[in-house]
């Protein structure tokens, strides 16, 4: 069993980051279902920083990320 690596990014901006990262390939599907479907860039930032909302971080989870060393790797990232 491996173990999950977890990276945070701060960025400056959520909105513009959302957007490209959803303009890489493959990258939607780190996204959860409905997301995809329903939220577009703008409505995944207003979620993010909506006040009160926690600490304000979005994480995607459970995203493949494999190597040579181990093909079942799964990371998660947050975005804050």
């Amino acid at each position: 069993r491996s173990r999950m690596l977890d990276f945070i990014f701060a960025v400056p901006d959520p909105e513009s980051w959302h957007a490209a990262n959803l303009l890489l390939p493959g990258h939607s599907s780190h996204y959860a279902p409905f997301l995809r479907r329903f939220a577009s860039p703008a409505r995944l930032a207003a979620l993010q920083t909506l006040p009160g909302f926690g600490a304000r971080l979005f994480f995607n989870t459970l995203v493949a990320a494999p190597t040579e060393s181990n093909p079942r790797r799964l990371i998660k990232y947050g975005v804050i």
